[in-house]
């Protein structure tokens, strides 16, 4: 990784976040259709060049217990100080509970929500709309559902439409190096 950043599950780090994190999963992305802008030396399936670091919260930046959870960049991550990391053993040594409560705390489900403006003029259309979005709730990559919207005929204004339409990536779900998309919503613009 770039600027020689080796941080692994399990380290102690700090982020743009107040506080001390423990990094729970390193998220590997790639670049997909639904990236916004693709550079010119990479392609569809390539890997995006830093990794998306997951990590639960134990401290405040006082070392004040404060459970939560961050999800960043990773060069807005790093490492804490040898400095810190013995104040933190420290800690847990006198509160070993504070670790088990860090174990046991659940984060949140890590959504990445696309939006995109839909015309919508008739009942036709709205049919359409609904088999697409039956369609999508399965597991659908981006170019599936592009695929899919030009075989329903289902058209996305250059600018604006008369309604949104939403998916979601959970958890950074990957098939095959695309993003998979679920769960839709249908929103009047």
């Amino acid at each position: 990784m770039a600027g020689g950043n080796t941080l692994k599950v399990g380290d102690w780090i700090t982020t743009y976040s107040a506080g001390i994190f423990r990094v729970e999963h390193i998220i590997t992305e790639y670049y997909d259709e639904s990236y916004p802008m693709i550079p010119p030396d990479k392609k569809i399936g390539d890997v995006i060049e830093h990794r998306t670091i997951v990590s639960k919260k134990l401290f405040n930046s006082k070392f004040k217990k404060t459970l939560g959870y961050d999800s960043c960049n990773e060069l807005l991550a790093k490492k804490v100080t040898p400095e810190q990391e013995d104040h933190i053993k420290t800690i847990l040594a006198k509160n070993p509970q504070f670790l088990q409560q860090l174990d046991e705390y659940t984060i949140p489900p890590q959504l990445t929500i696309f939006n995109m403006p839909l015309q919508i003029d008739s009942e036709q259309d709205m049919e359409n709309v609904k088999r697409l979005m039956s369609f999508i709730d399965t597991g659908k990559s981006f170019f599936e559902i592009k695929q899919e919207m030009q075989k329903l005929n289902i058209i996305k204004p250059q600018y604006y439409g008369n309604y949104t339409f939403q998916f979601k990536n959970t958890n950074y779900e990957y098939k095959d190096k695309r993003k998979i998309w679920r769960d839709t919503n249908l929103y009047t613009s």
